[in-house]
């Protein structure tokens, strides 16, 4: 599904009107159906005729809050509206809206500053709509609208925005000042980068998409997508009926060290789980009976010395399906020396992560001389060390770090977050919000390369194998969370969970 900004969601509105859908329309669609949503909302808390205080800025985003509080009222609802006076001319369509509302008999109060009165009509609501500034904002509040926001925030009350929360800049998520912490969100057509990037999503309570009936014909061309686990799972085939474990792959991880060796483990178990026919991890010796004790299921390749050993695991390596690299590898001289010399000569689908992440940022070059296009799995700190950045530099624009990533050094790039970032060689960026925060654990991530490298040796394309990885590791991760709780969640309650998505998957 694409992810617009503010300028590509003003085109889309532009090509609408150009259609003969007049942008009062779309306002009354964007209406109708933010009156839906606030009325299934307020049967779900169960309030019984609550008072409703909608705050409205003079643009379409006012405009949006004007025409909702006319089918509020329609409907016997006790709402009243306050109004932003004179800081600017009302906008065309919400001007109608504010005659029609006054001609109704809504209760509508026009302030340039905060007084007794607007205190005193916040206490007395129960629901807050903010429709004050929308997705147009480009620069930090100040006057009355930082004032309302202040106001917003402090009241306690349930606070549902419209289209985006005030003070979050849609196209990047930056807090311009200060911003409205919404309870839920509407966004109206499309979703918009500010929902997807942090802060801004941290400010966004729940968010729902609604449609406001914009004609396909009104799209324009953009690099950036939601992952959605419709789409993931159209990728899923279903297993045929003379179907045997060669016919689902054979996937190989290559890691463990001293100290690390939970992490092939969990790579090994997770491909397996997601429906690898064969798994073998190549480890180190002392090591390879236990692992096997641990898991029967999976094989292993026992190795001495990596370095004396690696014409051995490319032999191995040449009629296998699909390569995990990296996970426990350790950073020493001999791994170093290892992984550049291994990488240049893998012909098949290749996925790095952990350590081999951070041994890769010696010598990122090195991607460039690669037979096969591979996928990359880093979190912040490992792509800071890629790329030689601050942390803080890649938060703030993680769609942009990755799409010139990817597109430079001819890779998939999967930037592991609360938001996940993917990127393409050709530019395209797709965001995953899947999971939870009690996914943060240890193990986490071997688990989804795991699962991406299990698909990846099933047969299945890189980005499709990245699509349906994520959307396995996110959902399996929700269930675990309610068995155990965000704070208990390990990764192998994650890993035990996945039969469930898969399962659903299959049946439907």
């Amino acid at each position: 599904m694409r992810v617009v900004d503010s300028i590509e969601m003003r085109e889309i509105e532009n090509r609408a009107e150009k259609l003969g859908i007049p942008t009062l329309l779309l306002m009354e669609n964007a209406a109708k159906e933010i009156f839906y949503q606030l009325r299934q909302f307020i049967e779900t808390n169960k309030l019984f005729n609550p008072g409703i205080l909608i705050f409205c800025g003079r643009g379409n985003n006012g405009g949006d809050g004007l025409a909702l509080a006319r089918h509020l009222f329609n409907h016997g609802y006790n709402v009243s509206i306050i109004m932003v006076k004179g800081d600017r001319p009302l906008s065309r369509d919400s001007e109608i809206n504010f005659n029609v509302v006054k001609n109704f008999g809504i209760k509508i109060f026009e302030i340039e500053n905060i007084d007794e009165s607007l205190l005193s009509s916040i206490y007395q609501s129960h629901i807050i709509i903010d429709a004050l500034l929308g997705t147009g904002i480009t620069r930090e509040l100040e006057g009355i609208y930082l004032s309302l926001v202040r106001v917003i925030n402090e009241s306690g009350k349930p606070v549902i925005s419209v289209d985006i929360p005030s003070g979050i800049n849609a196209c990047n998520g930056k807090v311009m000042g200060e911003a409205v912490k919404a309870t839920k969100t509407v966004s109206l057509g499309l979703i918009k980068l500010g929902h997807l990037l942090f802060p801004g999503r941290s400010y966004c309570g729940e968010l729902s998409l609604v449609d406001i009936s914009l004609h396909p014909e009104c799209r324009v061309e953009g690099n950036f997508n939601i992952i959605l686990e419709e789409e993931a799972k159209k990728y899923f085939r279903k297993r045929e009926l003379n179907s045997h474990k060669g016919s689902f792959g054979h996937t190989v991880i290559i890691g463990g060290s001293n100290g690390k060796f939970g992490a092939p483990l969990l790579a090994s178990f997770a491909a397996l789980k997601a429906g690898a026919g064969l798994v073998t991890a190549v480890i180190p010796q002392n090591v390879s009976l236990a692992f096997q004790s641990s898991f029967p299921e999976i094989m292993t390749f026992p190795v001495k010395d990596w370095l004396e050993e690696t014409d051995n695991i490319i032999r191995f390596l040449k009629d296998k399906d699909a390569l995990i690299l990296g996970c426990g590898l350790g950073m020493g001289d001999n791994e170093e020396e290892f992984f550049f010399k291994l990488i240049e000569q893998i012909e098949i689908p290749l996925l790095i992560d952990a350590d081999g992440l951070n041994i890769l940022s010696k010598n990122t070059n090195a991607l460039k001389n690669l037979k096969v296009t591979p996928i990359l799995t880093p979190h912040i700190g490992e792509m800071a060390r890629l790329i030689k950045l601050e942390k803080k530099k890649i938060i703030e624009e993680p769609h942009l770090i990755a799409k010139n990533f990817a597109k430079g050094f001819n890779c998939h790039l999967v930037l592991k977050s609360a938001t996940t970032t993917v990127a393409d060689p050709e530019g395209r960026v797709y965001f995953s919000v899947f999971g939870n925060p009690g996914m943060a654990t240890a193990g986490s991530g071997d688990a989804l390369s795991g699962i991406i490298g299990s698909f990846l040796g099933q047969g299945y394309e890189n980005i499709s194998s990245i699509k349906m990885g994520l959307a396995l590791h996110g959902l399996a991760g929700d269930m675990a969370k309610e068995e155990v709780g965000e704070s208990s969640l390990t990764a192998t309650d994650l890993i035990n969970n996945m039969c469930r998505i898969l399962k659903k998957w299959e049946e439907e």
